[in-house]
């Protein structure tokens, strides 16, 4: 039996003390990483992180599958993504990537490369999730809170795991809902 709670925060402004053993950043973009990095709360990197354009149901099916096809299918979606790199489309997943494909290496061997990295990073996120009893899963997203209640219940069921699901965002009253 768990409980799952999720509050709708305007940009951590409201500095509640909260019981977790992780918090993973969940997109739909850089902002979670980014402002968990500038708290002085992201301690490592996961695959996600700085990722762009991706749904809750994406997160969900990574989860479910390991991450077995993160950026296995790809192409260029803009020459730019930032000063060094490509932005490159996960064609299966439908996420973007500004900052991990370097504009001087052969795309093939980056993409060999970023994938080895990222499922290290899963790997590691895996073993952190098993010894973990409370995570925080953190978003910036425009989603109602049905979505986001019926993406953490499922991720709650997934993960077998107390939840509490963080959504950043500046256009929504704070919020808060309980789920038993």
């Amino acid at each position: 039996f768990y409980i799952l709670y999720i509050w709708m925060w305007n940009m951590f402004e409201n500095k509640k003390k909260i019981k977790t053993d992780l918090i993973i950043p969940v997109g739909y973009n850089c902002y979670p990483a980014g402002h968990l990095q500038r708290l002085g709360l992201r301690k490592y990197p996961f695959p996600l992180d700085w990722m762009l354009d991706f749904s809750l149901g994406t997160v969900i099916n990574l989860f479910a599958s390991d991450f077995k096809t993160f950026f296995a299918n790809i192409s260029l979606w803009k020459e730019d993504g930032d000063d060094k790199n490509l932005a490159i489309i996960d064609t299966h997943n439908e996420i973007i990537s500004l900052h991990h494909f370097p504009k001087d290496l052969p795309l093939d061997q980056a993409q060999s490369q970023i994938r080895e990295l990222m499922l290290k990073r899963y790997r590691m996120l895996k073993i952190f999730i098993r010894f973990s009893r409370h995570i925080t899963l953190v978003s910036y997203r425009d989603e109602d809170i049905s979505t986001l209640t019926d993406f953490a219940t499922s991720m709650l069921n997934l993960l077998n795991r107390k939840i509490l699901l963080i959504n950043i965002n500046n256009q929504q009253k704070e919020g808060y809902k309980k789920v038993t």
